[in-house]
């Protein structure tokens, strides 16, 4: 049986007990006052309850407060449930997820090779990403790794997936990034490749939350890859520019070249004629309504120089730059 230092659960319990003003917990540590006896080693069992109540009450804890490395060093599989920040190596080699894709409007997700799970819900402003897991998406991560669940038969509770800014500072085990045009990022890479924890308590408490999420979602139907393609030309080109797009583009995807290129070809496309599309829509939206500085312009959309946006848009329009920003009449333009 493991042991953990006496100090490490007395600091734990201190911790939760400064929350009793949440319903419940003070019954729960009531269970437990008793054990804090002086000696040098609590049992596995009794940690197993502590951290079960901080699962369960999804309690965050600072670092500075328990000895994270301690901790780590006896029970790592908990790291994500204690939101310890240098954890993250050692959760996050023990992850590998399979990519999967779904839709439904216009929220998506996929599991990335490195196994986060990775939320995508475009917006009229852009596109905002949400990497995982939070703790409903762990569960979802969990569900189809380990239950095996059909891509199509699987469902979300999307409304969990943009809650208010609010309520991700306030959500456990989670940093926060927040850029412009709307994009939020959340990374959280501590998941495990079970449901299971070695903790039959927080086990229970898992699979409970697990069967409580999948069963109030709504179902996903898969996005082409055409679609997945533009979508995240448009991340790229709101967050970043197109400078180098195959690369980031397969990187964001989370595909190799070659498999990028193969589920392209079964729609009839290629990623050169969707990012040539995309430059095309993209010329016209901006130039005809916004005043953004051309080389601006030239920079998102991967042109060297703005000569190369001349030529680009004379190539395909018939016309300059310059000559449709100040055309009045868009009809005009659209049928050249």
């Amino acid at each position: 049986m493991k042991y953990i230092h006496h100090h490490v659960y007395t600091r734990l319990y201190t911790y939760l007990a400064q929350h009793k003003h949440i319903e419940g917990i003070s019954d729960e540590l009531s269970k437990l006052n008793h054990r804090l006896d002086k000696v040098q080693h609590v049992s596995e069992k009794h940690f197993q309850e502590l951290c079960y109540i901080v699962a369960k009450y999804e309690i965050p804890l600072p670092a500075h407060d328990i000895s994270i490395s301690e901790l780590l060093s006896t029970y790592p599989e908990f790291a994500y449930v204690l939101n310890a920040p240098n954890a993250t190596e050692a959760i996050h080699r023990h992850v590998q997820f399979k990519p999967i894709m779904g839709s439904r409007d216009r929220l998506y997700y996929r599991i990335a090779p490195q196994g986060d799970v990775v939320v995508h819900y475009v917006q009229d402003e852009g596109v905002v990403d949400i990497y995982g897991p939070i703790l409903n998406l762990c569960f979802v991560a969990k569900a189809l790794t380990a239950l095996a669940i059909p891509a199509k038969s699987m469902q979300i509770q999307s409304n969990k997936f943009i809650p208010n800014i609010k309520d991700f500072e306030q959500t456990s085990g989670i940093s926060i990034y927040t850029g412009t045009q709307n994009l939020l990022i959340l990374k959280a890479p501590f998941a495990q490749r079970q449901l299971n924890t070695s903790n039959p308590l927080l086990d229970q408490h898992l699979r409970r939350k697990l069967q409580h999420s999948l069963s109030q979602l709504e179902l996903l139907n898969d996005l082409s890859t055409t679609e997945l393609v533009m979508l995240t030309l448009e991340r790229l080109y709101h967050h970043d520019s197109l400078v180098r797009a195959s690369n980031k583009l397969l990187n964001l995807m989370g595909y190799s070249r070659w498999t990028l290129a193969r589920k392209l070809k079964q729609e009839g496309q290629t990623f050169d004629e969707l990012l040539n599309q995309f430059k095309q829509k993209k010329c016209y939206e901006v130039l005809s309504y916004t005043s953004i500085p051309l080389v601006t312009l030239s920079e998102r959309l991967g042109f060297q120089s703005q000569s190369s946006l001349n030529r680009f848009t004379m190539r395909n329009f018939g016309l300059s730059p310059m000559e449709i920003r100040s055309k009045i009449n868009k009809t005009e333009l659209t049928e050249r």
